[in-house]
Order: structure tokens, then C-alpha cells, then sequence
């Protein structure tokens, strides 16, 4: 699943992520959409921008992880300095410091570097899990 509330980026995530053949994506440009759309074990891996109206990525984040709590999330974003966010979200930045820290990806995302990120998120959780990666 993507959430950004750019089409353009939206659109370009999932083809690129698509024409992989590793991946099947789910794009959204708003976040209550996608948040509504959002079951428990549906989806590996969640990206989600972090600045977007309404409801930021963050705030997402955090819902998302209500309902599922083993779901592996990265985020993107314009800002280089992902302290910025710890002023309005000290809770949830916290805790993806802990967790999902090392999946924050810049925009513009570079292809090669989106997809050695994606693949060291989930790769994590299947190592931890004792699950054997496969592609499909």
C-alpha cells in the first residue's frame, strides 16, 4: 500500500514498485481512504508520506498500527532531518525510532535505493518471523 496525497508520486510508486513483478501495490492519495481500506495481514509493507492535509502520514501511521500491529511501514519524505517531527509527534516518532526508523525514504525517491529499502523492511520482519522470502 501507497498514501500519498500526490497523484503523480502515487502513480509513479506503484508502477515502479509493480513492474518489479515482486510487487503488487495498492495506491491511495487520501489518507482516510486508504486507512479505511486497511485490513489486518492485507499488506506487507505500508508507505506512507508524511506530510499531507487532513491527516498527516504519522497520524496514519498510528492508526494503521492499531489494527495491525505487525505491519512494516515506510515513510516519505521532503524534509532531510526526520527530528523536525518529534516536536508534534514525540509519541509515534518514539516508537519508529525503535521499529521502523531505518525505512525513511527521500523524495524524490530514487528507484534502486526505494526498492533496496523496501525489500531490507520486509526482509526484516520475514527473518523475524522465520519466513523465507520468495518472489513472485
Amino acid at each position: 500500500m501507497t498514501v500519498d496525497d500526490e497523484e503523480d508520486v502515487t502513480f509513479c510508486l506503484s508502477l515502479v514498485l509493480q513492474e518489479t513483478g515482486l510487487f503488487e501495490v495498492d495506491g491511495f492519495t487520501d489518507p482516510q481512504h486508504a486507512l479505511s481500506s486497511f485490513k489486518p495481514g492485507k499488506y506487507d509493507l505500508v508507505i506512507l508520506d508524511i506530510r499531507m492535509p487532513e491527516m498527516d502520514g504519522l497520524e496514519l501511521y498510528k492508526k494503521i498500527k492499531l489494527i495491525d500491529k505487525n505491519v512494516d511501514v515506510c515513510f516519505l519524505t521532503a524534509v532531510k532531518d526526520f527530528n523536525e517531527y518529534k516536536v508534534v509527534h514525540r509519541d509515534i516518532t518514539d516508537e519508529i525510532a525503535k521499529n521502523d526508523e531505518s525505512c525513511i525514504i527521500d523524495k524524490p525517491a530514487d528507484t534502486q535505493q526505494l526498492i533496496k529499502k523496501i525489500n531490507k523492511a520486509i526482509g526484516t520482519r520475514m527473518s523475524k518471523e522465520g519466513i523465507h522470502a520468495k518472489a513472485r
